[in-house]
């Protein structure tokens, strides 16, 4: 499927966004409204042989529309009714609306209200930006992601070492008491108690405390004192 400009401008969408501009009057003395977004309808596009689907913007909500060409009758039964509608993503929930004049169509909610978007055409872009991602399969997706993470590495261009340090170096950080690798997990960074090579971690020495005595009277003493 392929996006085409002319589709924004269909006679069924412009009839739908003229009920919305209709209900502009009565839904800017709300507070959900935002007078930084514009009706409009963005990356139309065909979706099998029978209906339109893209985004409908406007000051209140961001929808992906599902607009069958041939207008369906309006039955009143109908709205509000939730439908499960099969996208290349995969499936998503839409609730029926309509009236008179468009007859019944499918809406998914993206952002509603929008009153987050205040700068000049961020919410086009991210109009753009969710319709691409419902619209590509997951396997287009993955390979996407991969190809674009194969020739650079974050990690290697940050710390100049792959994530995996930590546990390749492990028998070392517990030789040398200390892992010095800045991208190894939290309960694995800082201090490492040296390990013996048969037995389990010794225990470290309490910073100032004095060293063990050679006579058997302060031996006693210190025992006493040097518990943990």
């Amino acid at each position: 499927m392929t996006v085409t400009q002319d589709l924004n401008q269909h006679p069924r969408v412009s009839a739908l966004l003229d009920c919305f501009r209709e209900a502009d009057v009565v839904m800017r003395e709300l507070p959900l409204y935002n007078a930084e977004v514009a009706i409009e309808a963005i990356d139309f596009r065909a979706f099998g042989e029978d209906a339109l689907i893209g985004v409908v913007l406007t000051p209140w909500f961001m929808n992906l529309v599902l607009l069958p060409v041939a207008p369906e009758p309006m039955r009143m039964a109908e709205i509000g009714r939730p439908v499960e509608v099969a996208l290349p993503v995969g499936k998503r929930t839409f609730v029926i609306g309509g009236n008179d004049v468009v007859g019944l169509y499918r809406a998914h909610s993206l952002h509603s209200p929008v009153l987050t978007f205040t700068l000049p055409g961020q919410a086009q872009a991210e109009a753009r930006r969710q319709l691409a991602l419902l619209m590509t399969p997951p396997a287009q997706e993955r390979a996407a992601n991969q190809n674009g993470s194969a020739g650079v590495n974050r990690r290697r261009l940050l710390f100049g070492r792959g994530a995996q340090h930590h546990q390749a170096d492990r028998r070392h950080c517990q030789r040398v008491g200390r892992c010095r690798s800045r991208d190894a997990p939290g309960r694995h960074r800082g201090r490492v108690p040296p390990r013996a090579p048969d037995g389990p971690a010794p225990r470290r020495a309490r910073p100032g405390w004095p060293r063990r005595p050679k006579d058997e009277l302060s031996l006693s003493a210190w025992r006493l004192t040097s518990e943990w």
